[in-house]
């Protein structure tokens, strides 16, 4: 029952009389008693304690403490195990109670911590005095103030005394745990043993990793050993024992050295102290290091190892991705003592209230693996890799969700793992460099972005999994269009708000031709000169790059971020308005960039994805509802800024007619089934498109000339009748010409549907001939995973015109044959009906213009109107609406008074037959033709 000892973890004192005085029977069965009591009831007790201090004052802060006899008996009685009158007082007069408590029970230990010095001394003293009263002693030793000589440092003589935590070496002078070698040099001369050599390279203790790469060179000497030497009693040979004499002297040196160690403490527990989780991969070996935002130069744990012989083939990309694997699954491990999501096995306990429970914060997780991190944004590319890095990626996505864990790449310099796998032991200090690198990354992997590109998780967490009272309302402003407006009320500064609301004016349902876009009035551009000397004013990065380029400052006055502003100086500049730009070459701002000062940069401030949304949205007007992709093209054509793509996404992702167009589109109703959605009769609904250019020879008296030709070309939809017209250019005028030659032939339909193409159909002239004839004219959106119902079309007239180009003898040129492949189409009987499409269309009653379009009941304008965007709400139509009503009259008097004239001319041409002919008639015969007229 009695230990000959005084402490030795949960012990009974019986120093008394030098372990010689015979315990009693009531001694041994008082004992026995308090042995018996379980630690997690006592431990309860200390935590049931805090609970009831920190009821009498909710305002005091964690490190607080309050004295017992604050408490009342009553509430102490309900949390004590045993309610006497001594416990009672043992309690209220013992060391005051803190207010939290961290306290961890191992196998033969103690740990009782502190976010502080004061604060660990306090809840060591309270959680001894408790288990003191149980009859369980702490060792001494395991007191915060034991740790500190107080007579260090007044004798520079005197050693400094060492002392031990859980075999780490601790230095009073510095405050640094450091790795210990407990072995001893070896000999000079001579042989060393297999076994030997083993036990030297397993003397070095270090496992938290503090100088993991002394210890991965000695599992390479290990490797390289036992490749070669297989019996344990073997001597190895000569170049290995000195390798291992080599790595034991620096084993020890490192040891000694004061610089190589970690603080005792560092904190995890602020909330702006993330962990950052590094991993790299080389040939032979993988890494992964811990660190904390705050203490970015001091390790807290790592871990490395060497590839197996059958893994030494792969490839460094798989290699990076096992590395990722490795460290996402140790840091879930150890999750309940970082401050990351905590994640329990499937058999083990929940933890004691007791346990440390750091906040739990974003984990960043960086690597120098740029295809590791394209290949977890793109699951769809899966299926094209090997079974084993499919697997592994699913799990790397799934373990990003559990820890809520964000992928950066970074440069292999600023990568602590690098070292780890290279096995380079030194000093590294990366001060601010990782933040950094951290912040201008680029190529980024986070499980919560759904931007393009990116697949989300199987599994991702939403909010329908929360709890109904951690539900939020939210008001947003949205136009008509459904399209979210940035809320300017969250910026405080009435002059940044004042400058953002000047450019959201232009933020409306604007529709422009080409030539007259609301970015290029000099109103917008003086607002956006504005806006952009607030970005560059509000961003770090751009505000050091100004003053670089000013030369009021240097590389060393830019600190970390010398290299990046440097590097990004060479291509940059200063316009007259003080505006930085990136400097464009003559030959590449012709063809991609409209602006030929250049690129504005925005940089990332909030301040700047205001901004950004405003542009969004003014551009998706602009170029008439197109994809965010083409969107953000635009935008980059003038201006950059961070996180540019998804902003524009986010912004436009909820356009109701985008979403109803793209939802039709889907349904690709107007390749097969426009027929039972969009008309029901013949030259309702007709498609057209512009083809070319094409070459063509001509000839004007001797001489001739190439030209390029284009053909306009107009197809129905139900009866695939088609026409076509040689345009002597592309412009607006010889299209609109090229139309109404077409309407006034083969008669005017209701409905138009082109492209959105604004130099030939989205023009003033098209839509004034359009709006004469009475047609409604129909934009298909600009993205389709199908053909549109006149597209297929095309692609058989250039088949059959190359078929007919390609006959031996032929004459004719490319579009001479695309009209005969035209008119070969349209006297040729269709699959559906015995009928060719000429023989369909001619027997129908042609529209004049003037007369009403076809009704609901022939055309489903709704069908159509879903699936397409009407001309009429285009700026340049609407400024025309007055106007409409005069076109209309206009056209349609030309035409009563050109059927009036051939009426009375008809009249008198008959007439004239009828005075000049016999007027007796025979008898009719059966099966005689008849004319009655009114003469």
């Amino acid at each position: 029952m009695f230990i000959d000892r005084k402490y030795c973890g949960i012990v009974q004192d019986n120093s008394i009389g030098k372990y010689q005085i015979p315990p009693t029977s009531d001694r041994c069965q008082s004992v026995w008693r308090d042995l018996h009591e379980d630690l997690h009831d006592i431990s309860d007790e200390i935590y049931n304690t805090t609970v009831i201090a920190k009821q009498l004052d909710l305002t005091r802060p964690s490190t607080a403490t309050i004295p017992g006899h604050h408490l009342s008996d009553e509430d102490l009685e309900k949390v004590l195990l045993c309610s006497t009158n001594d416990n009672l007082d043992w309690i209220k007069y013992g060391p005051q109670i803190p207010l939290n408590i961290s306290m961890v029970w191992f196998v033969d230990d103690v740990y009782v911590g502190g976010e502080s010095k004061t604060h660990a001394i306090d809840c060591y003293s309270y959680a001894a005095h408790i288990y003191e009263g149980h009859h369980k002693l702490f060792d001494p030793n395991k007191n915060f103030t034991s740790w500190y000589d107080v007579n260090c440092g007044e004798h520079s003589d005197q050693r400094e005394t060492s002392k031990k935590l859980l075999g780490y070496l601790f230095r009073q002078s510095t405050g640094l745990l450091h790795a210990v070698y407990e072995a001893d040099l070896v000999p000079a001369t001579g042989s060393m043993t297999k076994r030997k050599a083993s036990s030297y390279l397993l003397s070095l203790y270090d496992p938290l990793g503090l100088i993991l790469e002394q210890t991965m060179i000695g599992r390479l000497i290990w490797r390289s050993i036992t490749e070669v030497t297989k019996d344990w009693d073997a001597t190895i040979t000569d170049d290995h024992r000195r390798q291992v004499s080599e790595w034991v002297y620096h084993s020890k040196t490192i040891c000694d050295d004061t610089r190589y160690g970690v603080p005792r403490f560092v904190d995890i527990n602020n909330n702006v102290n993330s962990v950052i989780l590094s991993v790299d991969a080389s040939i032979l070996a993988w890494g992964t290091d811990l660190r904390c935002v705050s203490s970015p130069n001091d390790r807290i744990m790592s871990r490395a190892g060497l590839f197996p012989k059958n893994q030494k083939k792969w490839s460094i990309p798989r290699k990076e991705l096992e590395s990722l694997w490795r460290g996402l699954k140790w840091i879930k491990l150890y999750s309940r003592y970082l401050p990351v999501k905590t994640h329990l096995g499937d058999q083990q306990h929940r933890l004691h209230p007791l346990r440390p429970d750091p906040r739990p914060q974003q984990l960043y997780v960086i690597t120098d693996s740029e295809i590791n991190v394209y290949r977890l944004r793109r699951v769809s590319n899966d299926k094209r890799l090997p079974v084993v890095e499919r697997r592994r990626l699913t799990e790397i996505r799934q373990l990003c969700v559990d820890l809520d864990a964000v992928i950066y790449h970074v440069p292999s310099g600023v990568n602590p793992a690098d070292s780890l796998t290279r096995a380079k032991p030194g000093i590294y200090r990366y001060d601010d460099k990782i933040v950094n690198a951290i912040k201008l990354a680029t190529v980024i992997y986070d499980y919560k972005d759904q931007d393009a590109g990116i697949d989300p998780p199987d599994d991702p967490t939403t909010t329908l999994d929360l709890p109904p009272d951690q539900f939020t309302i939210n008001a947003i402003i949205v136009n008509p269009d459904g399209i979210p407006f940035p809320d300017l009320t969250t910026l405080t500064n009435q002059e940044q708000r004042a400058e953002l609301d000047r450019v959201m004016s232009y933020a409306k349902q604007q529709y422009t031709s080409d030539d007259d876009r609301p970015m290029d009035t000099i109103d917008f551009v003086d607002a956006i000169k504005a806006c952009a000397h607030r970005c560059q004013q509000l961003d770090e990065d751009l505000r050091l790059l100004k003053k670089y380029l000013e030369g009021n400052i240097t590389n060393d006055d830019m600190g970390s971020k010398a290299t990046y502003s440097s590097r990004l100086a060479t291509i940059c500049e200063l316009d007259e308005n003080g505006i930085v730009r990136r400097r464009l070459q003559q030959s590449e701002w012709k063809h991609i960039h409209e602006d030929p000062n250049g690129v504005i940069f925005l940089g990332g401030s909030y301040y700047a994805k205001k901004l950004m949304a405003i542009l969004a949205i003014i551009y998706h007007y602009t170029y008439l509802h197109k994809a965010h992709q083409k969107v953000t093209g635009q935008i980059q054509r003038r201006y950059n800024g961070k996180g540019l793509p998804t902003i524009v996404k986010n912004t436009i992702a909820s356009c109701i007619p985008c979403l109803r167009s793209k939802a039709y589109r889907g349904l690709n109703y107007v390749s097969r089934s426009v027929q039972a959605l969009a008309t029901r009769s013949i030259w309702q609904v007709c498609g057209a498109d512009i083809v070319g250019p094409y070459q063509r020879d001509e000839t004007n008296g001797s001489t001739t000339t190439s030209y390029k030709r284009h053909i306009l070309v107009v197809h129905d939809a139900i009866t695939s009748f088609t026409c076509a017209r040689i345009l002597q250019d592309a412009s607006s005028q010889s299209v609109a010409d090229a139309f109404h030659s077409i309407w006034c032939e083969m008669g005017a339909p209701s409905v138009l549907v082109t492209d959105k193409d604004l130099s030939a159909f989205i023009t003033r002239q098209v839509k004034s001939m359009l709006i004469g004839h009475g047609v409604r004219h129909l934009v298909l959106p600009p993205y389709s995973p199908h053909l549109s119902f006149w597209e297929r079309i095309h692609r058989d007239f250039v088949q059959m015109a190359r078929s007919i180009s390609s006959q031996v003898g032929s004459e004719n040129d490319y579009i001479r044959s695309y009209l005969l492949a035209i008119r070969a189409f349209n006297c040729t009987a269709k699959g559906w009906i015995p009928f060719s499409p000429a023989s369909l269309h001619f027997t129908y009653h042609q529209r004049l213009p003037g007369d009403p379009a076809a009704s609901n009941d022939i055309v489903n304008y709704d069908a159509l109107s879903a699936g397409t965007i009407n001309t009429d709400d285009f700026t340049f139509a609407r400024s025309m609406l007055p106007f409409v009503k005069e076109i209309q009259d206009k056209v349609t008097s030309s035409i009563d008074e050109y059927i009036e004239y051939w009426y009375h001319k008809q009249a008198e041409y008959r007439k004239r037959i009828n005075l000049s002919t016999e007027k007796t008639y025979p008898d009719p015969k059966p099966f005689d033709i008849v004319f009655i007229t009114n003469y």
